[in-house]
């Protein structure tokens, strides 16, 4: 049985009756977003903003990132990605509620060259997940040399690995505090 994370192989193991037969865990290859010769800003965005992608899903969490964003007033947040709807309607309501709704753009499915640009100009890459098998805008994301922020569940410590800075809680608070201290020592380690 070939898994995409040991995360995952460990689920199947969970739920699957898989007896002796091995199992070889192969990460996933990522094509080279930075390489890519297309760049398109995909909305007029304000500078620095917080950069986020994903389908539309709970278990993506946005809504954590949108309620940290109370405590982190100096920053917009772009979440890209589509899919569900009511999902979507919830996170803007949400931001609506918190008073932020002008620092919170939602863009919707984004091309290549899109996506490309948003990873490029961030100020800092975002993803709360809580339920990821792999994680592949962590590492589309850090060959852009962004500082990581992720979620400490499921297999995003494996994948994202000493390189990211990770939130144990989903308490906006605690979260903006671990941004800040995150992006201080994102600055004072080159090799971060």
């Amino acid at each position: 049985v070939v898994a995409i994370s040991t995360f995952t192989a460990g689920e199947i193991k969970r739920h699957v009756v898989t007896g002796s037969i091995p199992f070889q865990i192969i990460y996933n290859g990522v094509r080279s977003i930075a390489d890519s010769t297309v760049t398109a800003e995909p909305v007029n965005i304000a500078q620095p903003f917080l950069f986020s992608i994903g389908v539309m899903h709970p278990k993506k969490n946005f809504e954590a990132l949108i309620r940290m964003m109370q405590f982190i007033p100096d920053y917009n947040l772009i979440i890209a990605g589509g899919g569900n709807d009511s999902y979507m309607n919830q996170l803007k309501q949400l931001a609506v509620n918190l008073g932020i709704a002008n620092r919170i753009v939602f863009t919707g499915y984004v091309t290549i060259g899109e996506k490309k640009w948003l990873y490029a100009n961030c100020s800092a890459f975002l993803f709360a997940s809580v339920s990821e098998g792999f994680g592949l805008p962590v590492i589309e994301s850090m060959q852009f040399g962004n500082p990581v922020f992720l979620n400490h569940k499921t297999s995003l410590p494996e994948i994202g690995s000493n390189y990211a800075i990770y939130w144990h809680t989903d308490d906006a608070s605690t979260m903006s505090k671990v941004f800040a201290e995150g992006m201080k020592q994102y600055a004072d380690k080159q090799e971060l």
